[in-house]
């Protein structure tokens, strides 16, 4: 489920239900918001650490054939404009 369908499901029930705590309704508000903070931190960690893997194989790679003629160097070289 997604945040905004979390949301919006908790405050219908909230609206709909008039014997629904109030305070329930705020505390499960407050738990959707902080668990999307954590969410979002502990996802865009992984795609950093998957981008370091990535770089990593890259120059794994580069290294093992940079002897190799078939293999040229494909550093970035500066060019003045």
């Amino acid at each position: 489920m997604t945040q905004a369908s979390l949301l919006g499901f908790i405050f219908r029930i909230m609206v709909q239900m008039p014997e629904f705590p109030q305070w329930l309704g705020v505390t499960l508000l407050v738990i959707v918001f902080m668990a999307s903070f954590f969410g979002v931190r502990i996802f865009l960690r992984s795609v950093g650490e998957e981008e370091k893997d990535e770089d990593d194989k890259i120059r794994a790679e580069d290294a093992r054939h940079a002897g190799d003629p078939k293999f040229p160097n494909r550093k970035p070289t500066k060019h003045t404009v």
